[in-house]
């Protein structure tokens, strides 16, 4: 398991996605993890992949439901934030 961060991973989108194929790689942004980049196998069909997502996700949302939602960290993270994401001034 590696983990990048965020510029990391823009930078250098396919080598992740290579690496992806052998190790799980996170993503941090600000050194918090929010983001995992897993392989596909090369012989994998779309339907089983949908399942395997399918599966992935209720497994996710088990244990992270006592999370806030997405939305509502983005409020919070938005706040005293004026139009275009700039800070208000004072």
């Amino acid at each position: 398991m590696k983990i990048f961060s965020v510029a990391q991973a823009r930078a250098g989108l396919a080598g992740l996605l290579a690496k992806a194929q052998q190790e799980i790689v996170i993503i941090a942004r600000y050194g918090k993890p929010v983001a995992v980049l897993l392989g596909i196998p090369p012989a994998a069909r779309v339907a089983d992949m949908k399942a395997v997502v399918a599966q992935l996700q209720a497994g996710l949302h088990d244990k992270v439901g006592a999370l806030p939602s997405a939305a509502a960290r983005t409020d919070q993270a938005d706040r005293g934030r004026g139009p275009g994401g700039r800070t208000k001034s004072r």
